[in-house]
Order: structure tokens, then C-alpha cells, then sequence
């Protein structure tokens, strides 16, 4: 809906025009609101031109939309209802209504391929709307209508996926039509797409399932007692990291029991450990073949489809645990799993359902509390829409309207125009109207600043802060510029004031100050005092950089000390210090940067899977210990120690540390992270005393002295919930710091064109301008070449397409810093010729090239902007924005995508 709005943007001004001027100035307003995505406020305003003219279909058309967007998709619903055989209006409620009623939706779809001949997209919307019809033969007959009109190869993405969806929904008996199904949408999809991708995976999926099916459904046979001392053997070498020797014990016992299901999910975990996810899937596929009544492999297999391929293969997981929990009803765990599962994939009702049955079957199991917010969230309402006239904009109390509307000009000059010197003309004319208006003063000192003014700028806001001396940011933003000017004490004076007022950064800018002059134990006082209240901000990744530096130097201290006993032992001494040789996971890192990925994969397993979503149960554990409620304790242990036949969470920590130590070994260095590690020295001391603890926790075998234990799962649960947590989350964050330099940058352009697409057509004028090739950022090489690749790939296809020989594309890298938050960012700004308009709106839609899509995430997962900007001598500029990163002389450096 959003594509089409914006395709009529020169037609509804027009529109617009032919009505009377209060009704055009409101149409107007609610179009401009409509593009930002303002929808209370576009509704409220489309309200008031159909007030005024009730025939004036672009009124209903708009407030439909925004009411649509609002959640009140009934009001909508009766709205596009009223403009009967209007074709934008029969296209939006098709949409609204194709997941509840996709008949209905088939129906429409059908009438706009007569309405609006030409547009061959319909032909697919019928065939989606008729899949979720359960109507496979009516959508394969849309969809093969649609491909023998003339250009449908010019949207292969759109018939590509539709196949795959089709070939998902076959019966058994159809196996061999969605086997073609796919094959087609294999050789339909863009070369390298995930479309095609995905497509691969299933008929992969089918011919290993064709494969397993030779060793017949069933027939699984058990081992004897040497067989199964074999294969604990082989648990055992897999739990030291000896993989390469579990691997060939295994291997033998296979030939000896090719029929062993448990055999076979044993080499699914060892190929897991490996990181050979296509040797785990076959393994696991073969031990369901062998055994497909046993829950466990269900799950297992389940599991590696929703972990292991990004999401594309969530409905083949999802159907793999409804198998197991109709295998075991009793396995509540899966619930949560398939909640999870579903609403990933937008099932919410799934997902409701999912988390409200595991209530009903395990009301006070671990993840009871995940359970209820669940269902709390996915139950929640929505609040109704504010009233009218608080979606009216007003001056504020006091301020002349001529004054608020200088300064509303102001605003604009200064964000849309970038055009400082008119923002202040307008807002010294705002002040003059009203010299106490607070807001038209800050963004007066921010102008001065922007224009190299400071000691100006801080006597204005020194006059905000007269007017109202509440504004945190504002005595902060003080504070800074007398830190800048050398005047430490009164900064610290200003840190403090708004540190008082709730300003988060003014702690870490007070510890910052007390580490410049040397007292950085008070220092690091108030860092932690920073850490308590801000959770996230602007500084927050200075200020884990200079935790980190604080606490080296704390562990220098100690050790310091110690070493000054040193000369007081010496057999003990040299016993200690060999013990205490090999290498820590950050020197391993530093030593070997390559290593970085297949590290990061593991503690982001460790974090993730082991403590977030288990060890969390320490606290309610302990809490059930001392309200005298034992069994949730004994449930609690059961699931971290691995009893009753359930996988331990406990023997999942050693095999990742395992798997830690082998990579070490891969590249010839041994880690010692039970003893020199400061992030897994301690957490590994903490899971050997949770074991000790859980043999002491048993039915029947409570302890008397139940207050300590408490004490003691309390400090287990600070121990690994929130200290090792956190230092995991710090190491992971460590990731590449690249540097934006010509020969990157060069070859991005180098691949746009190589492209076919590209070669077939004139290449166009092209323009690279580095500021400064010391420019950095925290991403990861591939994201970045991506990123850049889309937008240069994008940009030149309009260009050549509208301009042909005259084509120009530019790429401009400069640094950019904002003085009023401190941040100092990279700016990427990819320009062309183009005719055709481009908004932020439709950047974020993802609805131009190909690609933009790909971009706009990239954006996103690196805490970046994205937006449409003017640009001289080009007609407009795509501009990326990311936060920029040092270069220090202690970087891990990865050149390759983690």
C-alpha cells in the first residue's frame, strides 16, 4: 500500500489543488504526515478533509490506510468498502483481508487483473491468497497463468517464492510435483538469492530423506552391552574434545551396528561439535528413519533446522517438534520452543497457543516466568488512539505563535535544508518575540556551536538554563564544553548538577575525569555507578572500553603485589606458575585473528543457550528451596545436570569449553582457561560447584542446612546470570574494526561492474571522494562490501536506465561529529543523476531495486541510519551513517566476516 501511495505522490497534489483552500492546506498536511509515517496524525487530519468533502475519494483512501496501520482494521475495512470499484481501494482491502479471509481476498485479486489490465502481479497475489485458501490447485493455476504472460520473468522472485510455498504444502502422494516445483524455483530464483538458496535446501532435505528411506521406516536395532560401552566411550571423547579420535571410534562401531539409532544420534552430535551441519542432518535423519517413534531425534533435528539456516527452514523445525511433543506430551521445554519458532515466522496466535499450553502442562517449570510474559504480550491490547485536538500541534504555554512558527521554520532550515545561516535568522526572530522560549535557545546554541561560537553558545544556554533549570542534556552538553575549553573543575561542577538531574553520561564524564588525574580507583567507583543506571547511550561502548581498562590495571595491582611473595617459595612457586601457563581466549584472539569467528560462534552459544535460557533458573530455584517447595528445585537440576534421560546443561558448558580448548589447539597454542582466564576461569569454577551442589540435591536428599544452600545458588546464579554474562557479552563485542579505504571502496566498484546487468549497458562517470582513509567502523568486511555493493548497484541502474550515456554515480566517505551529543560518525553518501524521485519513506519500505532490502538491515544491525538527502551537482544521494570506531594499537583485526 505504502508503494502504491507513493507512486501517486505527484498525482495527489493535484488531487489536492481541486479542493478549497482550508480542505487543500489539511490535504496537504495529511499526505506530508501520511510519507513520515505519522499515521495518528495522518488519520486525524484525513478525518477533517472528508468532513469537508465527503466525494472526495483520496480523503477515504488515506484515512483508511492510516486507521489500517493503527490496528483498526475493521474501521478500515468498511472504509474501503465505501469506494466500491476503486481500484486502490479493492487492491488495500484485498490485503487487509487476506490472512482471515483469503477467498474473499482471491476474489478481488481476480477482479483487479480485469480493472487494471497489465499488471501481472495480481496473478500472484490470487495465487498466495489460494494457497492460505487451502486451495493448491487454484494458486498452481494463477501461478502458471502468471508465467505465460508476456514479462514475467521480469519478477522471478515473486513466482520463485510462491513455488516454494506450493511444493511446502504438498501432500506425500504429490512428492514428485513439489520435488519439480522446486527445481523450477531453483532455476527461477536470481543467481546466489536466498530464494534460490532455500530452494536448494528442500530438494537437498528430500534427497536425503529419499536416502534414509532405503534403511526402511523402523528396524532400528539396540546394542549389546560392548556396544554400548563403545559408544559411552565415544560421548566421553567428545566431552574432552577429542573429536578426531571419538570420530574414528565411532565409525567403527557403525560398521558394526549399522542399524543403531543411538549410534547414528551420537554422530549427529559429533558432527555438530564439528561444525559439519549437513553430517549432523543426515545423521539425525537417519536415526529417525531407524526410529521414528523416539521423541529425542525429532527434537535434535528440530533444533538444528531453527538454528542452523538463519530462519529459512523455521516451518521443517516447527513440524519436526510437533512430532516429538506427539511422540512425549510430557516435554514441556518443546512449547516454548515451538512459541518461539512460530512467532519468528509471524505465527503470533501459534505462539500464544504454544506458550499457553506449556502453563497447562508444567505450571511451575522453569520457564514458567518466560511463559506468562508470553502470553501477557501476545494478549496485550493496543491503547486507543488519542483525541483529536491533542493531534493538533500548538505553540507552547506562554510562546507567541509567530515566535513558534519562526521557530518551526528553523527546524526545517536546519534537518531538511541543512541550511544553517536561514535556521538562525528564523530562530533570532523567534527569540525576539519571545527571549525566554526554551527550546528556540538550545537550538540557537546548537547553530552557534555548529558554527565554531563556543564561549556563545554556552552564554545561551547558560540563559535556557535561567528559564528552566531542569534540562540534564543541557547542563551535560555545559559540562562538555568546559571540559573542552580546559576548565576541569568547573566541568565536574556541571557533571554533577546533571548527574543530580538523571543525566546517565554524566557519571561515566565524572570517571573519565578522575581516570585522567590518576585516581582511577575512584574512577572506576563511578563507572560502576554509571553501569547501575544506564543500561545503553551514547557513551556506553567508551565507557565498556574503559571498564575493561580499569580492570586491567586492578589485576595488574593485585598481581603486583602477589608477585612481591614470589621470591618467599619455590617448588610450590614453580608448580603454580606451570600450572598456570598457556594462553587466555583474548591473547589466543590477539595472537591469531583468524580465529575469531569459530570463537565467537561458541561464546555466543555459551551466552545464548546456556546461560540466558538455563541458568536462569538458579534464583527461582533457591527461592523454592527456602519457601521449603522441592520439587521445582529438583526440576530445576534434572535440566542442568542432565537427569532422567534429558540432555544436561552442565555437559553442554564442558563440550563448548572442549571445543574452546581444540580450537587453541588448532593453531598450536594451549588455552588455559580454568586457571588464566579472568572470563572463564571463574564461570568454569562456578559450573564445577553447581555439579557439586546437584549431588547433594536429589528426591529424598534435601540437606538440613537449607539457608546456605540458598546462599550458595544465590551467589552461583550472580556469579554466572550476571557476572559471566556480561563479560561474555563485552568479549563478544569485540568484533572487526575496519578501515574505509580506497582499495575497499574501489573494489566494491569493481564488482557492480562485473555484473551482467551491468556490462550489458554504457558505464557511467564515476566519482571517489575519501576524506580520510584513517575513517573506521565495527563491521564486519562482507556486511560492509555488501552495503556499499547494493547502493552502487542500485544507483547505477536508475542512472543508466534514465540517463544512458550521461549517467553519473558518486561515492563521498567523510567523518561527521555532532557537538551537541559527542558522536562522531562515518557518512557514506552514494549519489547519482537519476530523474526519478527517491524518499526515506520508500528506502525504508524496501520497495525500490533489488537490494535496498539487504541494506537497509545491514544499516540496522550495525546501529547505523539511512536516509535520502540532496546533493550538489547529483539529484540526490542515498546517505549512510555509522558510528565510527578508533583505530588503537591494541585492535583485534579481522579482515574476514566473522
Amino acid at each position: 500500500m505504502l508503494l502504491l501511495l507513493a507512486s501517486l505522490a505527484q498525482a495527489q497534489s493535484l488531487e489536492c489543488a481541486a479542493l478549497d483552500p482550508v480542505a487543500q492546506r489539511l490535504c496537504d498536511e495529511a499526505l506530508s504526515h501520511e510519507a513520515s509515517g505519522r499515521f495518528n496524525k495522518a488519520a486525524a487530519t484525513w478525518k477533517l478533509v472528508h468532513e469537508r468533502d465527503p466525494e472526495f475519494d483520496r480523503a477515504t483512501l488515506g484515512l483508511a490506510h492510516a486507521r489500517a496501520e493503527q490496528g483498526y482494521a475493521r474501521e478500515a475495512e468498511a472504509l474501503y468498502r465505501e469506494l466500491g470499484m476503486h481500484a486502490d481501494a479493492m487492491e488495500a482491502l484485498a490485503e487487509l483481508i487476506e490472512d482471515e479471509r483469503p477467498r474473499e481476498a482471491m476474489a478481488l485479486y481476480v477482479q483487479l487483473q480485469s480493472l487494471r489490465l497489465g499488471e501481472r502481479r495480481f496473478y500472484l497475489d490470487e495465487g498466495r491468497a489460494a494457497l492460505k485458501a487451502e486451495q493448491p490447485t487454484d494458486s498452481l493455476a494463477a501461478l502458471e497463468r502468471f508465467l505465460e504472460l508476456e514479462g514475467a520473468d521480469e519478477d522471478p522472485e515473486g513466482a520463485a517464492t510462491l513455488m516454494i510455498q506450493l511444493a511446502a504444502s504438498a501432500e506425500p502422494e504429490q512428492r514428485e510435483q513439489a520435488r519439480e516445483l522446486l527445481q523450477r524455483a531453483a532455476i527461477l530464483a536470481p543467481e546466489g538469492s536466498a530464494l534460490q538458496e532455500q530452494a536448494r535446501a528442500r530438494l537437498d532435505r528430500m534427497a536425503v530423506e529419499d536416502s534414509a528411506s532405503v534403511l526402511a521406516v523402523g528396524g532400528g536395532e539396540a546394542l549389546d552391552p560392548s556396544q554400548k560401552q563403545a559408544l559411552e566411550r565415544v560421548r566421553s571423547l567428545m566431552a574432552d574434545g577429542r573429536l578426531d579420535r571419538a570420530d574414528a571410534e565411532l565409525q567403527a562401531l557403525l560398521e558394526q551396528a549399522p542399524r543403531s539409532p543411538d549410534a547414528w544420534g551420537s554422530a549427529g552430535d559429533l558432527a555438530l561439535n564439528r561444525g559439519e551441519l549437513a553430517a549432523a542432518e543426515t545423521a539425525w535423519l537417519t536415526a529417525i528413519a531407524l526410529e521414528p517413534e523416539e521423541a529425542t531425534w525429532h527434537v535434535r533435528y528440530g533444533r538444528l533446522l531453527a538454528k542452523g539456516y538463519g530462519g529459512r527452514r523455521h516451518a521443517e523445525a516447527e513440524s519436526e517438534l510437533e512430532r516429538a511433543l506427539t511422540l512425549r506430551p510430557s516435554w514441556a521445554q518443546l512449547h516454548m520452543d515451538l512459541a518461539e519458532l512460530r512467532r519468528q515466522q509471524g505465527d503470533f496466535a501459534g505462539a500464544l497457543q504454544s506458550c499457553q499450553r506449556y502453563l497447562e502442562v508444567d505450571a511451575q517449570g522453569v520457564d514458567q516466568a518466560a511463559a506468562e510474559r508470553c502470553v501477557a504480550d501476545l494478549t496485550r491490547q493496543r491503547p486507543p488512539p488519542p483525541q483529536l485536538e491533542q493531534l493538533i500541534a500548538r505553540p507552547p504555554a506562554g510562546i507567541p505563535e509567530a515566535a513558534w512558527e519562526a521557530f518551526k521554520r528553523a527546524k526545517v532550515y536546519l534537518e531538511d535544508r541543512d541550511d544553517d545561516s536561514a535556521a538562525r535568522t528564523e530562530v533570532e526572530q523567534a527569540l525576539e518575540l519571545a527571549p525566554d522560549y526554551v527550546d528556540a535557545l538550545n537550538l540557537l546554541a546548537h547553530l552557534q556551536l555548529r558554527e565554531m561560537e563556543p564561549q556563545a553558545a554556552r552564554e545561551t544556554w547558560e540563559r535556557s538554563l535561567q528559564v528552566r533549570p531542569d534540562q540534564p542534556q543541557i547542563v551535560l552538553a555545559l559540562g562538555d564544553a568546559l571540559q573542552e575549553q580546559g576548565d576541569v573543575q568547573g566541568a565536574a561542577a556541571r557533571y554533577r548538577q546533571a548527574a543530580d538531574l538523571g543525566a546517565e553520561d554524566a557519571w561515566f564524564a565524572l570517571a573519565a575525569q578522575a581516570v585522567a588525574a590518576g585516581d582511577w580507583m575512584e574512577g572506576r567507583r563511578l563507572l560502576e555507578r554509571y553501569f547501575s543506571q544506564a543500561s545503553s547511550g551514547r557513551r556506553h561502548s567508551e565507557a565498556l572500553e574503559l571498564r575493561e581498562e580499569l580492570e586491567r590495571r586492578y589485576r595488574l595491582r593485585v598481581g603486583g603485589l602477589v608477585a612481591g611473595g614470589v621470591v618467599l617459595v619455590s617448588l610450590p612457586t614453580a608448580l603454580l606458575l606451570r600450572r598456570r601457563s598457556g594462553k587466555t581466549l583474548r591473547e589466543l584472539l590477539d595472537a591469531h585473528p583468524e580465529a575469531y569467528r569459530d570463537s565467537a560462534e561458541i561464546l555466543a552459544a555459551i551466552r545464548h543457550e546456556v546461560l540466558k535460557h538455563n541458568t536462569t533458573v538458579l534464583p527461582a530455584a533457591a527461592e523454592a528451596l527456602e519457601d521449603g517447595r522441592d520439587e521445582p528445585v529438583f526440576e530445576a537440576f534434572d535440566h542442568l545436570l542432565g537427569r532422567g534421560g534429558r540432555e544436561g546443561i552442565t555437559a553442554r558448558f564442558w563440550s563448548y569449553v572442549a571445543e574452546l580448548e581444540a580450537l587453541g589447539r588448532r593453531y598450536d597454542e594451549r588455552l588455559n582457561l580454568r586457571v588464566r582466564d579472568h572470563i572463564f576461569a571463574p564461570m568454569i569454577a562456578a559450573f564445577q560447584e553447581l555439579e557439586q551442589v546437584g549431588e547433594r540435591l536429589s528426591p529424598g536428599r534435601i540437606p538440613a542446612d537449607r539457608r546456605r544452600l540458598c546462599e550458595r545458588l544465590e551467589a552461583l546464579s550472580t556469579a554466572l546470570n550476571q557476572d559471566a554474562y556480561q563479560a561474555l557479552g563485552r568479549l563478544i563485542r569485540e568484533v572487526c574494526v575496519l578501515r574505509l579505504d580506497r582499495p575497499l571502496l574501489e573494489g566494491c566498484w569493481a564488482r557492480v561492474l562485473q555484473e551482467p546487468a551491468i556490462t550489458e549497458g554504457p558505464t557511467p562517470r564515476f566519482t571517489l571522494e575519501l576524506e580520510s582513509s584513517e575513517l573506521a567502523v565495527r563491521v564486519f568486511r562482507r556486511e560492509m562490501e555488501d552495503l556499499v555493493t547494493n547502493l552502487l548497484r542500485n544507483a547505477t541502474q536508475v542512472a543508466v536506465a534514465e540517463r544512458q550515456d550521461e549517467a553519473a554515480v558518486a561515492l563521498f566517505v567523510e567523518e561527521e561529529f555532532d557537538p551537541i551529543t559527542g558522536l562522531e560518525r562515518v557518512v557514506l553518501r552514494v549519489a547519482d543523476n537519476a530523474v526519478s524521485p527517491l524518499s526515506d519513506e520508500m528506502i525504508r519500505g524496501r520497495y525500490i531495486a533489488r537490494g535496498l532490502g539487504l541494506v537497509v538491515e545491514l544499516v540496522r544491525r550495525n546501529s547505523g541510519q539511512i536516509r535520502v538527502e540532496a546533493q550538489a551537482d547529483y539529484s540526490k544521494a542515498i546517505v549512510v551513517r555509522l558510528p565510527r570506531a578508533e583505530l588503537p594499537a591494541e585492535t583485534v583485526w579481522v579482515e574476514e566476516e566473522s
